[in-house]
């Protein structure tokens, strides 16, 4: 198991083993704990840096570089464990690798905020917000679809202690061919989407009882006024497994607006990934990034809300 100490002029600080731990032992990450300690040591300015957290001075005080005034200000702050250096549970990324992490953050295509919000979960370097913002704009796909439509205002709702107590639907589509049926639990903003082949009563039934089946049964459904989710069937449905229906009120979608706005974002994800791959694993990969991302008004990551 990794180390929990370190020194840091001749103070020794626990660490909290995850952040580093993910890069060492986590299998197929796009750089490894072993690749951050080489490239440190060999990099001219974060090899200074190790030698100020481990002695409390640079054995190089002849070849002290400017860009090492970036650093002084939260030499307090770093850290070394497995050779790698840390600012507080940061893992600073050697400049060698950090082409690959943008790489990685673009993947899911959430967009410069979430970006940031994932970076600021694992790893810092100087400059990181610029990179990142830099990076986005550069891929034309992105730039082409960045003037989404305006938010959908999220409709004001008691606060739910659990997660799976009330889901928003919503019917995507069509986009690439495809129609998706959107689930959002309230509580964790986890999303759940299944590309359907139809988006009759009977197939959307179908999928929510696949739902129901691996998380169970809710006590709130909140959804628009779709044909499809307020037939006869479905309201049938609903009611044999005690769930309370709730619809948009006419000319007012805000009521199912925090599906709707999933909807916005997912839409312009898979836009800017379009010809990358598979409509699935594009949906896939954004769905990936997306619930481990911190949402903006939970301050959590959805797999963490939902799943622990």
């Amino acid at each position: 198991m990794v180390s929990q100490g370190c020194l840091c002029q001749s103070n020794i600080k626990i660490l909290p083993k995850r952040k580093i731990f993910y890069f060492e032992h986590v299998e197929n990450t796009p750089i490894t704990a072993t690749q951050i300690k080489k490239a440190t040591r060999l990099d001219p300015v974060l090899s200074q840096v190790m030698d100020l957290v481990m002695h409390g001075t640079s054995r190089q005080t002849s070849m002290v570089s400017p860009n090492l005034v970036t650093y002084m200000p939260r030499r307090t702050e770093l850290l070394i464990q497995l050779g790698c250096l840390l600012w507080g549970r940061y893992v600073i990324i050697p400049p060698p690798l950090r082409s690959q992490m943008l790489e990685q953050l673009h993947s899911g295509h959430s967009g410069i905020v979430c970006m940031k919000e994932i970076a600021q979960s694992y790893f810092w370097w100087p400059g990181l917000d610029s990179a990142i913002e830099e990076k986005a704009r550069a891929y034309m796909s992105c730039q082409g679809v960045r003037n989404a439509p305006q938010c959908v205002p999220l409709h004001p709702c008691d606060w739910l202690e659990n997660p799976w107590q009330r889901i928003h639907v919503d019917l995507a589509g069509p986009l690439e061919g495809s129609m998706f049926l959107v689930v959002v639990d309230v509580h964790s903003k986890w999303p759940e989407v299944s590309i359907m082949q139809s988006i009759t009563a009977e197939s959307t039934i179908q999928k929510l009882q696949g739902l129901f089946s691996l998380f169970g049964l809710l006590e709130q459904l909140v959804s628009d006024n779709r044909q499809q989710l307020v037939s006869q069937e479905f309201e049938n449905f609903m009611k044999a497994n005690g769930i309370h229906h709730i619809t948009s009120a006419p000319y007012h979608p805000s009521t199912n607006g925090l599906a709707e706005r999933f909807v916005q974002i997912m839409e312009q994800a898979l836009k800017s990934a379009r010809g990358q791959h598979s409509i699935q694993k594009n949906l896939d990969t954004f769905l990936l990034s997306y619930r481990n991302t911190p949402h903006a008004m939970t301050k959590a990551s959805p797999a963490f809300l939902m799943r622990g």
